[in-house]
């Protein structure tokens, strides 16, 4: 997280936009974290639709994999994730929600703000307060933003919000190679 932060700055120097497969990205980032749903015994509920979002899948999986480290250190034992995706008229989602000890209600206004730990990470020491404030940032950078629900000892739910894609350059190579 530390060699992240200082990338914020110069961010519009590091990243590509581009049609990124959601369902890729996140079988990836689950991939890298598997170690610790096994050893913690978390079940792990995938509910992917084909997706495919405007963004930089490096940044992309950076921002999931924080959503998912969280919910792992704060998801007990025999636990479950779930992460799915959802489509609006106006949006698509990216949902990742645990059965975790969950984020008071006096907390979940600050969760994004730089170096806030709350009440849990008082109780868990190794919060830094910067994984969520860095996601965000970066979501924002990307034309992305993240919410966040949460009722205490039963769960949280995190969704990733993507704008429809609009971008006129990707749709005329995206109508392209269908013509082809």
């Amino acid at each position: 997280q530390a060699l992240y932060y200082p990338k914020l700055e110069n961010f519009h120097q590091d990243y590509e936009i581009k049609n990124c497969n959601i369902e890729r990205i996140v079988k990836e980032t689950v991939k890298t974290h598997s170690k610790a749903f096994i050893a913690k015994k978390i079940r792990l509920h995938l509910s992917l639709n084909t997706m495919i979002v405007q963004s930089d899948s490096k940044w992309l999986q950076f921002i999931l994999n924080q959503l998912i480290t969280n919910s792992l250190k704060y998801t007990n034992d025999h636990g479950e994730i779930s992460i799915s995706t959802e489509e609006t008229a106006k949006e698509k989602c990216l949902i990742i929600q645990d059965t975790g000890i969950g984020i008071e209600q006096k907390d979940l206004p600050r969760i994004f703000n730089r170096g806030f730990t709350g009440t849990n990470g008082r109780i868990f020491t190794k919060s830094t307060g910067m994984g969520l404030y860095l996601a965000q940032e970066l979501s924002n950078k990307l034309g992305h933003y993240i919410t966040c629900t949460s009722e205490e000892n039963i769960y949280t739910k995190f969704v990733i919000h993507f704008p429809k894609n609009i971008d006129p350059y990707l749709l005329t190579i995206k109508d392209s190679h269908i013509q082809k």
